[in-house]
Formats: C-alpha cells, structure tokens, sequence
C-alpha cells in the first residue's frame, strides 16, 4: 500500500468540512492533493495546527482560529 504526504495550506475554509475540502482555496494544495491520490492508496494532510489528518476527518474552523 502506498501512503501519501500532502502539506497544509495557510489558506483555508471558514466552516466545517473535511480536511481534504479545508485547504482547497491554496490552488497549490489542490494541485498536490490530486497529485498523491492518483499516486498512492491512502492520502494524510500534515497540518501545523491539527496534526497527522485523514483526509476525510471532518475539521471544525471557527474565523480564523
């Protein structure tokens, strides 16, 4: 099984949704997203604030916390 590593984003979504949507406003994110799921099995975001995510962990972003 291939494993993926996808960087966080400083750019993120104001409300709930999954760790794979949250950081979709950085078009650099999307592009390495979409890169690693046609590469690998499983896909994990390293965010600086949440840690090791599943990308489909649902995240809870309150304006700008």
């Amino acid at each position: 099984m291939k494993i993926a590593l996808v960087s966080c984003s400083k750019s993120k979504r104001n409300y709930p949704c999954q760790a794979k949507d949250m950081y979709t406003p950085s078009m650099l994110f999307k592009y390495s997203y979409d890169y690693a799921k046609q590469i690998a099995d499983q896909v994990y975001i390293l965010s600086a604030q949440y840690g090791l995510l599943d990308e489909n962990e649902t995240l809870f972003r309150m304006n700008g916390h």
